[in-house]
């Protein structure tokens, strides 16, 4: 089946990882664990979702992508970036 690419859903789904980045940059600067304890818990939320009965869709699996390439920088398409909203 092919994906019909929804620029709209796209826009809202770049807007919502990057308010989540902007969020856990901010939060990790008074708690330098949080960073990597909320990329913990996305990757579990995303495993325990590709993995339940009910079939993940790929909008949510690119929300969760997104938000932590974001985050970290990285993407499995170009490796390690640099991380978004990281500069004072």
């Amino acid at each position: 089946m092919n994906r019909v690419i929804n620029p709209e859903l796209d826009n809202t789904k770049r807007g919502i990882a990057a308010m989540i980045t902007a969020l856990v940059h901010t939060m990790n600067e008074t708690d330098p664990t949080f960073q990597r304890r909320f990329l913990a818990r996305l990757d579990q939320a995303e495993y325990s979702r590709r993995n339940s009965e009910r079939p993940a869709e790929v909008d949510e699996m690119e929300l969760y992508s997104w938000t932590s390439s974001f985050i970290t920088g990285f993407d499995f398409v170009t490796g390690k970036g640099d991380p978004l909203y990281t500069g004072d």
